[in-house]
């Protein structure tokens, strides 16, 4: 049971994930509790205006999936979703991605007596796609990198696919409470886009 003095105690290590969660899935469930062995707490970022430019179901909608896997995940350890993305194109001109390296330069602003390790899903460590990032050698160089393994092979494209053909996700690709608030999104349905 955790008393108060525990619960403004500053977390000393806490493993930033950001992605787009369009939907979240097992295989996000599955990095996060890697990110788990390493951290005390889990902070989830969903994208608001993805670097690389994939559509994505409106923000409200991913924070709330987002929101719910988090929730999936308390058993697990502590988990937590942050709209920092959000707050951060509030400073940019409308429509500009936001960067990892902005995210990580903030989130070290909000938290100076922790260390923030950068969670690097499978996708995004393929060094085609790693060499996209802004700034990536100084994400480097600055924060401590943790890359996930995939040890679940699901895709949020093909979930989206068969929500566009008004099928649910098993369980075995998302996790259940996404699964309930997927029942709710009107997007997948209509939608073809290519974003993860």
């Amino acid at each position: 049971m955790k008393t108060k003095a525990d619960q403004k105690r500053p977390h000393t290590t806490i493993a930033v994930f950001g992605s787009a969660f369009n939907p979240p899935h097992c295989g996000h469930e599955d990095v996060i509790q890697q990110a788990l062995e390493h951290a005390d707490l889990a902070l989830l970022v969903p994208s608001y205006c993805h670097a690389f430019g994939k559509p994505m179901a409106p923000f409200e909608q991913r924070l709330a999936m987002t929101e719910a896997l988090a929730t999936d995940l308390s058993v697990a350890g502590e988990v937590r979703v942050s709209d920092i993305e959000r707050t951060l194109s509030k400073h940019k001109a409308n429509g500009k991605a936001i960067y990892t390296y902005d995210v990580l330069h903030a989130l070290d602003a909000m938290n100076p007596n922790t260390s923030l390790i950068f969670v690097l899903g499978p996708d995004n460590a393929k060094p085609a796609t790693w060499n996209k990032f802004y700034r990536a050698q100084d994400i480097l160089n600055r924060w401590t990198i943790r890359e996930a393994q995939e040890r679940i092979a699901v895709r949020s494209t093909g979930i989206r696919n068969k929500l566009a053909q008004g099928i649910l996700p098993t369980e075995a690709e998302c996790p259940r409470m996404v699964i309930e608030r997927l029942k709710t999104i009107n997007y997948y349905y209509h939608s073809e886009d290519e974003g993860e």
